[in-house]
């Protein structure tokens, strides 16, 4: 991340999960001595309770004081904010994100067994906001994580943008003590297969600043199997994505690498679009 101040937008709930992501957020920030706002939304009301007049005053008042607490919990140096905010959740994430000139979104999600059970509430959030945001989403799991002695492996189809967003990547790795590892997952490792990934490496070593990168290839005919069988067999701890714009028979089978990563993932996800 270049020199000027950057600023995460932390989307909570107050559970123990989206708690999680906030004291990585805020550990992330310190590095970068970036600002950071803490962000709840809160639903339209769905039954009589909350729809009786003023209760909606009542609730959005008790978010603030519960907000204000958990920026209190955080590292006092930090330039913190705390927004309030009514409407959809999902929608109204990615409306902040480029109403106040969010650099990155770092959002909690539960464990693979939790997760599971709860893919209807939280998971269309966590979905729709790292499959749609403009810009990159650090999707955390409810457990404890830390970047620094990691392993980051940065998944890559050899796309024109992929270059730029591993430099990105370095940037914002850059006060951690990481490694970056880039993968590939190709079908066959045939004779075109390996003259692009000559091709690419080249390219990522200029715009990274950095000879001696090497791309790691796993072959396998299904993306999804194919980087779950890679990290298998590395001490990883987070899987940076690049997003691509979904083609119309993906969106009409609803087959997206960035969705089904999300639903499966144990470690942390930096999505970036």
């Amino acid at each position: 991340m270049n020199n000027t101040e950057k600023h995460l937008l932390v989307p909570t709930d107050f559970s123990g999960f989206s708690t999680q992501a906030v004291h990585f957020a805020s550990e992330f920030a310190k590095k970068h001595q970036a600002r950071v706002t803490l962000l709840h939304i809160v639903e339209p009301p769905y039954n009589t309770v909350t729809a009786i007049d003023g209760m909606s005053k009542i609730i959005e008042e008790n978010a603030r004081n519960r907000l204000l607490k958990v920026a209190e919990s955080i590292d006092s140096e930090l330039k913190t904010e705390t927004i309030v905010k009514h409407g959809r959740t999902a929608r109204e994430i990615l409306k902040q994100t480029d109403t106040l000139a969010a650099d990155l979104v770092v959002m909690g999600t539960r464990g693979q067994t939790e997760y599971a059970l709860s893919k209807s509430i939280l998971g269309s959030v966590s979905t729709e906001v790292a499959t749609s945001c403009s810009k990159p989403v650090f999707v955390i799991p409810d457990q404890d994580f830390k970047i620094d002695d990691s392993v980051v492996v940065f998944a890559t189809s050899l796309k024109e943008r992929d270059p730029e967003n591993f430099r990105f990547l370095k940037e914002v790795t850059e006060p951690f003590r990481v490694t970056l590892t880039p993968v590939h997952i190709t079908p066959e490792r045939d004779f075109q297969t390996r003259i692009r990934l000559r091709g690419f490496r080249d390219i990522l070593r200029e715009q990274a600043d950095d000879p001696t990168i090497e791309i790691s290839v796993a072959e396998h005919k299904n993306f999804i199997r194919g980087i779950a069988a890679f990290l298998k067999d590395q001490p990883v701890s987070m899987l940076v994505l690049n997003r691509y714009g979904k083609s119309t028979l993906q969106k009409l089978f609803n087959t997206d690498r960035t969705n089904q990563m999300l639903y499966h993932s144990e470690i942390p996800l930096l999505i970036i679009p």
